[in-house]
């Protein structure tokens, strides 16, 4: 993995197929960017490790990088609410939170790991066949988010928010 110039500051984007189309490396004169898009990316998948975050931040080339990031944004969430009930999935969110802070502690600082919440989705699943029963759950997860934010210090981004990310 390239690392950018020692001036700046990476931040890093890790996200399903939602990012698809955002460039892997953005440079500007003040910070890096880096993205890893994954479709069918979810926060576990002890199915399938390549599809997990938790794999990504602790036995990827990531896992290293993760030391020079100031900032983490994940969009990731849509496959694990679509395959499994919200508290699950939240569950799910603080073994992944614990990690970060716990390997990473220049994360553990308000808002330096940010989560964006789940996009609507009108795609059923085996775990929720109709699309009423799949968007209780995405929404029950989205509003899990927040109290979990506030025991986890990250930030919780809405779907479409008008956020301004400042690079500190």
């Amino acid at each position: 993995m390239s690392h950018s110039h020692p001036n700046n500051q990476n931040f890093l984007i890790i996200g399903d197929s939602h990012i698809k189309h955002i460039p892997t490396h953005i440079f500007t004169n003040h910070f890096h960017i880096v993205t890893r898009s994954i479709s069918g990316l979810r926060w576990l998948n002890p199915r399938n490790p390549q599809l997990c975050v938790y794999h990504l931040v602790t036995q990827s080339d990531l896992s290293s990088f993760i030391d020079t990031i100031s900032n983490i944004l994940f969009i990731v969430g849509t496959n694990s609410v679509r395959n499994l009930p919200a508290p699950q999935v939240i569950t799910e969110l603080h073994y992944l939170l614990n990690y970060l802070y716990t390997r990473y502690p220049h994360l553990n600082s308000y808002n330096k790991i940010m989560i964006a919440k789940t996009f609507q989705c009108l795609k059923p699943s085996y775990a929720f066949p109709n699309v009423d029963l799949l968007q209780h759950n995405i929404t029950l997860y989205n509003d899990m988010l927040v109290p979990l934010s506030h025991q986890y210090h990250f930030m919780p981004i809405a779907y479409m928010s008008n956020l301004k990310l400042e690079f500190n």
